[in-house]
This record gives structure tokens, C-alpha cells and sequence, in this order.
């Protein structure tokens, strides 16, 4: 939920909080049916596209990869914005930018912290 939504949430009576959430979970769900990928605790995102270029020929497997694969079939777009630091190092979303390499996907949605520089 929204900060907004979860004052909402917060100031109904008992016997409507879950018809409430309901209906905030139906809206959330028919966004990721049209491919709308929704962030809601973050007010402002600047939108920036992340080109991964990848070499290597490993396959990946496991629970978190198999649950954002099945995201990916269901909405038709991937599960999470990945973070990179103001240099494009990934901070976090190793597995989204694998999963986009596997299925040819170019673009990825990116949350670029501008503030955080990785040194190696």
C-alpha cells in the first residue's frame, strides 16, 4: 500500500479493513495485468533504462528465479526494477537481469541511485 492508502486502511473500523485491502490488492493486481509496474513506497522515480550486456552462457535456477519467471508469464513484464549505483553497478536484480537476458529482453526497469558510488 501507499503511505496514503495505509492511513486510509488504518483509520477504518475493523469490519471494512479487509474489504479496503481487498479492493487496494484487486487495483494492484489488474495494474500488473496491463504491465504497469508499481512501486508504492517510493514518491518519486526518475525513469531510466538499464542495457545489460551479458556473456556468460550460465543457466540459473532456484526458487527466486522460478518465482519471477512465473511472474514474467503471467504479466508479461519483469517482477522488479533492478538498483544500480551512479556508475551502473548492480546493487541489486542480478536475477531480474538474468531473466531479461533469457528472454531477450533489452530494457529493464532501473532505479538509479545518484548518491551511491560502489569502489572496488
Amino acid at each position: 500500500m501507499t503511505r496514503d492508502q495505509f492511513c486510509i486502511y488504518k483509520s477504518l473500523d475493523k469490519a471494512k479493513r479487509q474489504a479496503y485491502r481487498q479492493l487496494i490488492m484487486q487495483k494492484q493486481e489488474q495494474a500488473r495485468l496491463n504491465g504497469i509496474l508499481e512501486i508504492p513506497w517510493i514518491e518519486y522515480l526518475n525513469s531510466h533504462i538499464f542495457i545489460a550486456r551479458i556473456t556468460t552462457d550460465k543457466k540459473y535456477i532456484g526458487k527466486k528465479y522460478e518465482k519471477q519467471r512465473a511472474y514474467l508469464q503471467k504479466y508479461g513484464s519483469l517482477p522488479k526494477p533492478i538498483i544500480v549505483d551512479k556508475n551502473g553497478f548492480i546493487l541489486d536484480g542480478f536475477l531480474t537481469v538474468m531473466l531479461a537476458k533469457e528472454n531477450n529482453i533489452m530494457t529493464i526497469p532501473t532505479i538509479i541511485l545518484e548518491n551511491v558510488v560502489m569502489h572496488l
